[in-house]
């Protein structure tokens, strides 16, 4: 999980500042909505988007003509199927973040 989240943090320095502060939005709300899974699959997901994005980026689009105007729609569809995860993850995820 540790090696996700610093794989997450460098990706996404390489967004411009428009699609960075959609991908904080979108990380942020993560975050707060998901008391994720025990597993790795926040940080995949969290992962694929910041990919996504960064192609996006290099073929031109932004991150609102890739995945629309409003992140926390994304999100909700993407957090729908997810299992919640304990307190003690949440915590953990929390503290190698910062």
């Amino acid at each position: 999980m540790v090696e996700l989240n610093k794989e997450i943090r460098e990706l996404s320095r390489d967004l411009n500042s428009e699609n960075k502060a959609y991908f904080d939005d979108f990380h942020i709300y993560v975050d707060k909505h998901l008391f994720l899974s025990e597993d790795e699959s926040g940080e995949v997901m969290l992962l694929e988007i910041v990919q996504d994005l960064l192609q996006a980026q290099s073929d031109g689009i932004s991150a609102v003509e890739y995945f629309g105007k409003n992140p926390q729609e994304i999100a909700d569809e993407l957090i729908k199927n997810m299992k919640p995860r304990t307190m003690k993850n949440f915590l953990k995820k929390w503290f190698y973040r910062c």
